[in-house]
């Protein structure tokens, strides 16, 4: 007899499994090749048309450089698209004028506050692969008077605090005042913003998440404002400056007689007395109990508890009784010691043990943490 060779249907899935991990591998190699060359591919483009856009713009005048319908005005769009390789792609061009100190720190005797101007082009691309590509660059003015032949000026915003510290990352929002319409707004690391704007009037508010909010306001809300809407001047710097602080909770509580914290009865009932013995409570008044016409020798009452929620201190008991001939009225306070409601010992509360007769009685000297809730007993003799 001949045996034959083969392979087991334990070895046929190993195989198999092996090289279905080999397989994949190399599949998800080849997607992550294909996606890295494809984002390259899309960098390289947008990177050339950002580069094209910058190249354009340096072969303008230094005044046509700017976007239309924006400050400062110019010849540029805002937005175009171009299409490579079957994607849309889009240029965003932004232009500011910027504030240089080199050139002598911005006052108002500056007379040319706009000393360059700062491009940004941005190349952005959707799809699987997005991104975006964004280039910037300085375009300077090649003389004094062509950075001067520019319009508008500079609103420069400071916001510190009650210590004169400058406040980091503030929002501020330039504002137009007719309209309300934010026209422009930046949130500066150090505190200080140079906004480039048109000759005109604008609101300008600050806030920050946790602090005080401020603004500037026109003649229209405050005949005489202290802090008015700033005018900006062709050529000219105009500073401004906010003091906003962080903020904090301040909570008062108030007490006063009939509200929470003060406890009374004038036994019109009994819905404020928890416990009582031999004592009958009747329009007002309080008596021991008569048999055969001959009342109970004594007799006691031990009011509900009594626990302001929000207890600063005991302060003291006021009391109004009148007795007959050979009666007698002694108070005393019980405190829960875990247990049961006892006596104040007479350490916290010297004259508790005998009963108080005279009004009023002082419990400013017992501890709130120990004592944060009480009950009042009368006791009756006759």
């Amino acid at each position: 007899m001949k045996a034959s060779k083969g392979f087991t249907l334990t070895e046929v899935l190993v195989g198999t499994a092996l090289m279905l991990i080999v397989f994949l591998g190399i599949f998800g190699a080849y997607q992550l090749s294909l996606k890295v060359i494809g984002l390259s591919k899309a960098k390289i483009i947008a990177t050339v048309l950002a580069s094209g856009q910058i190249e354009k713009i340096r072969n303008l005048t230094y005044e046509s450089i700017g976007v239309q319908g924006d400050f400062p005005e110019g010849v540029l769009e805002a937005t175009t698209t171009a299409i490579q390789d079957n994607i849309q792609y889009t240029i965003e061009t932004r232009v500011d004028y910027m504030v240089d100190l080199a050139d002598g720190e911005v006052s108002p005797q500056d007379e040319c506050p706009n000393d360059y101007k700062k491009v940004q082009v941005k190349v952005s691309w959707p799809g699987r692969f997005g991104g975006q590509v964004i280039l910037v660059t300085d375009i300077a003015p090649k003389n004094l008077i062509e950075e001067c032949s520019t319009g508008g000026g500079i609103l420069s915003v400071s916001v510190f605090d009650a210590y004169g510290v400058m406040v980091s990352s503030p929002l501020i929002e330039i504002k137009d005042p007719a309209t309300d319409e934010t026209l422009k707004t930046a949130t500066p690391s150090e505190g200080r913003y140079y906004f480039s704007l048109s000759a005109s009037t604008y609101k300008v508010v600050v806030s920050k998440d946790g602090y005080s909010a401020e603004r500037t306001y026109g003649t229209d809300e405050i005949t005489t404002p202290d802090n008015p809407h700033p005018a900006i001047l062709e050529g000219k710097s105009t500073p401004i400056s906010f003091s906003i602080d962080k903020l904090s909770n301040f909570s008062i509580d108030t007490l006063s007689p009939g509200g929470e914290g003060y406890f009374s009865d004038s036994f019109s009932d009994e819905t404020k007395i928890s416990e009582s013995s031999n004592i009958i409570v009747s329009d007002g008044n309080v008596n021991l109990t008569e048999t055969e016409e001959v009342y109970s020798l004594s007799g006691y009452l031990i009011s509900t508890v009594i626990a302001p929620e929000s207890l600063i201190k005991w302060k003291e008991f006021y009391f109004n009784d009148s007795t007959s001939t050979d009666t007698q009225i002694l108070y005393q306070f019980l405190y829960f010691d875990g247990e049961n409601w006892v006596l104040i010992p007479e350490d916290d509360l010297p004259g508790n043990s005998a009963g108080f007769e005279n009004s009023p009685v002082d419990l400013t000297g017992l501890n709130i943490d120990h004592y944060s809730q009480l009950k009042l007993k009368g006791n009756l003799s006759t």
